[in-house]
């Protein structure tokens, strides 16, 4: 989110009104990540606000998942967008969830000023300001949810082991300094599912599966989160295998969050999509994990959104213009429970 905007929402809503109670649910907790109209390019403060203002037929969450910077220069601050997400959610009453990445497209973001070179977990001055970051944020807000690195499995298929290792020993070493401060914060690490089942043959990927990472994390972890796409490997919902999801059972007997499912609404070459199936995956999924412990799982994106690959446009449980697919209507009955 730009800095520009962010001033303008902050200033809006303080002036207008509502002190809302964040809603916190048993059981689990659904939600969208951060999507309203025209983003994530020609927002508007209303666009923002309106999305935080009636968020709520899709469920309590309103996840914001980020670098876990906004520059070099403001290393080991909390970024401006996690900010916002707390602060805003006094007002909006929704439970924020934020998540910090490092795997962006242009690589990991790791150099500092003192190694300028070392874009890897290995650089000490990045693992200083990272901690210190992480400790400011749930001392100052204790989250309930915090998850620290994005679909960190094509961050391992990209480096060496040792930087692999170092990622994994700054996660540990995260785990216990925000459970000094915060214990009751639930902390996790975001697994990209097809990808560690060694699927998504339409994207182009031919690695085999990954699942052993999920043990590198045993003993400093309280969940396992995983994005799933699964139109990246199958033709249709109903072509989901019964047995899709068991993997993660099979590893890990605790708490499990989906961060990002989705299925597309239109076809885009090579994936398939419809409206029907858009709508039937949603009770294809829950039937799926029916036996995973779930936390909480948030649909993608409620608008769709340009300028992002044609691979997730049109996958909104709205039309940009905010018109309602039935996917929607299926995505209230699971939160009902019908």
């Amino acid at each position: 989110m730009r800095l520009g905007l962010l001033a303008l929402l902050l200033a809006a809503s303080c002036s207008g009104g509502g002190g809302f109670t964040v809603t916190r649910v048993d059981g689990v907790a659904f939600g969208v990540t951060f999507s309203p109209r025209n983003f994530p390019i020609n927002q508007t403060p209303g666009d923002v606000i309106a999305f935080l203002r009636d968020h709520a037929d899709t469920g309590p969450v309103v996840a914001f998942h980020m670098a876990w910077r906004d520059s070099r220069a403001r290393s080991g601050q909390i970024p401006n967008t996690a900010v916002f997400a707390q602060e805003q959610s006094q007002t909006y009453g929704y439970l924020p969830v934020v998540g910090f990445g490092f795997n962006l497209a242009t690589g990991p973001d790791l150099t500092s000023d003192s190694e300028p070179g070392n874009n890897t977990w290995t650089n000490q001055e990045t693992r200083a300001d990272f901690l210190a970051m992480v400790t400011d944020y749930v001392r100052r807000y204790h989250p309930q949810y915090l998850f620290l690195g994005n679909e960190i499995n094509s961050y391992f298929l990209d480096v060496t082991q040792p930087e692999w290792d170092a990622w994994v020993s700054m996660f540990r070493e995260a785990y216990l300094a925000i459970k000094t401060e915060s214990p009751d914060t639930t902390v996790f690490t975001v697994f990209q599912y097809e990808r560690l089942k060694g699927l998504g043959v339409k994207n182009g990927w031919s690695e085999p599966p990954q699942l052993d990472l999920i043990d590198d994390f045993a003993g400093n972890i309280d969940a396992f989160g995983f994005t799933s796409y699964p139109y990246f490997e199958f033709e249709t919902p109903a072509g989901i295998p019964e047995d899709y999801y068991d993997e993660i059972a099979a590893r890990w007997a605790g708490k499990v969050i989906f961060t990002e499912i989705a299925w597309l609404a239109d076809p885009a070459i090579p994936y398939t999509g419809s409206l029907q199936e858009h709508s039937d995956f949603i009770p294809r999924f829950f039937d799926l994990t029916s036996a995973l412990d779930l936390a909480y799982v948030t649909y993608f994106i409620l608008h769709d959104i340009d300028g992002v690959a044609v691979a997730f446009r049109q996958t909104g449980l709205r039309e940009n213009n905010g018109t309602p697919r039935a996917s929607l209507a299926a995505w209230q009955a699971a939160i009902a429970g019908d």
